[in-house]
């Protein structure tokens, strides 16, 4: 999945530079002001360790999709702010554990706030490849669950840990973006994230009964991350010209 996103990546930033209308000059100038839209995938990468038991993939690969604004200070400098939004899909582990004979399961999603920096490379041309940056704050959620399965100790399942938590954002990529119009343009984007690490401690196995105390508590130290993810994205924007 990973090689063919990245090779889609790759030839849809080729087809927009064939494609793009050489008449739709974009013209980045000082004071032009962008705001786009941001959907594609979001790849995670990272464990969480348990004590005493085999490292897991916090997530699989899911959607991501979020929004940017930008404010050229300069024609190849600008500062704004963006937000992501990234649903990672489910990971799922066998126990290994023989006696428990279920399944785990790994849920994440987050959500990204940062301060952006923009640096563009040929800000007359039609189409102009830029370099990005962004440093602020992820908000994560993250829930470990033993699935609920016909044999095992907990036939209904239970809760590891089911938490919300902040981490420092810091991110670098590159991009390609095109003018289709005076005003609308379309992009891909490639970046990396940090997200961060977390000690996850004092877990509580819930109640699968939905009542009464849970199955067992421990106050072990379980580790998420250090974690990152690589986003590819589609963008889609309108460029504000300086004075409107």
């Amino acid at each position: 999945m990973k090689i063919a996103a990245a090779a889609a990546f790759a030839a849809a930033a080729l087809a927009l530079a064939v494609l793009s209308p050489q008449s739709a000059r974009a013209q980045v100038a000082q004071g032009d002001k962008f705001f786009t839209v941001d959907l594609g995938a979001g790849l995670p990468y990272g464990k969480v360790d348990s004590p005493g038991l085999p490292s897991e993939k916090l997530a699989d690969p899911g959607f991501m999709g979020g929004v940017q604004y930008i404010y050229q200070l300069s024609p190849n400098f600008g500062l704004g702010g963006d937000v992501y939004y990234s649903l990672f899909n489910t990971h799922k582990a066998h126990s290994c554990v023989p006696f428990l004979n279920q399944t785990m399961t790994f849920t994440m999603r987050k959500t990204t706030f940062e301060l952006t920096g923009r640096w563009v490379f040929m800000p007359q041309a039609p189409y102009y490849p830029y370099l990005v940056g962004g440093v602020g704050v992820n908000n994560i959620y993250y829930q470990a669950r033993l699935q609920p399965s016909a044999v095992g100790v907990f036939p209904l399942g239970g809760k590891f840990t089911d938490t919300s938590f902040t981490t420092p954002s810091f991110s670098a990529g590159l991009g390609f973006e095109g003018a289709l119009t005076e005003s609308f343009l379309a992009g891909f984007e490639a970046r990396w994230r940090y997200l961060g690490t977390y000690s996850l401690s004092s877990f509580s196995g819930s109640n699968p009964l939905g009542f009464g105390p849970p199955f067992y508590t421990t106050s072990d130290e379980y580790s998420f991350g250090p974690a990152s993810e690589v986003t590819l994205a589609i963008r889609l924007g309108w460029k504000f010209k300086a004075g409107s």
